[in-house]
């Protein structure tokens, strides 16, 4: 079977998904802080192989669009933003990520400052862990 692949954004640094199988790398420790592989290989099995592309590939697009747009005006950003940011990175297991928006969402709520650098970087550094394993996020030239 041919992987099919597809851009997604800037903020993704031009991440690609194609389909593999979800395995955990020699640095378990590590990765278990940004991604729940266990979460990510449960929507696997619960919408099917053959859908599981696609719908990572929504998931991550649509993150990515979000973030895209928050990269350009920061100070547009709403606590539902951030709620459905954290939504969509807990259905894919981006566990310190969700974890962050979460934070942002009630900071904003309170109104205190929100990190959105540091944001960003957990954003791409949950992409990064993902290389080779969730479906397979690859570097685009």
């Amino acid at each position: 079977m041919k992987a099919k692949m597809r851009a997604i954004s800037p903020v993704a640094r031009n991440v690609a998904l194609t389909i593999a199988p979800v395995r955990p790398c020699a640095n378990l420790r590590q990765r278990t802080l940004m991604i729940d592989w266990d979460r990510l290989n449960e929507l696997r099995r619960d919408i099917g192989e053959d859908d599981f592309l696609e719908v990572a590939e929504l998931f991550v697009e649509e993150l990515s669009e979000v973030m895209d747009r928050l990269a350009i005006a920061p100070a547009t950003a709403t606590q539902n933003d951030f709620h459905f940011l954290r939504g969509s990175a807990a259905n894919l297991g981006f566990v310190e990520f969700a974890s962050r928006c979460a934070a942002a969402e009630e900071a904003l709520g309170k109104g205190q400052f929100i990190d959105f650098k540091a944001l960003c970087e957990i954003y791409t550094e949950s992409l990064a862990e993902a290389v080779g394993v969730l479906p397979t996020a690859s570097q685009a030239a």
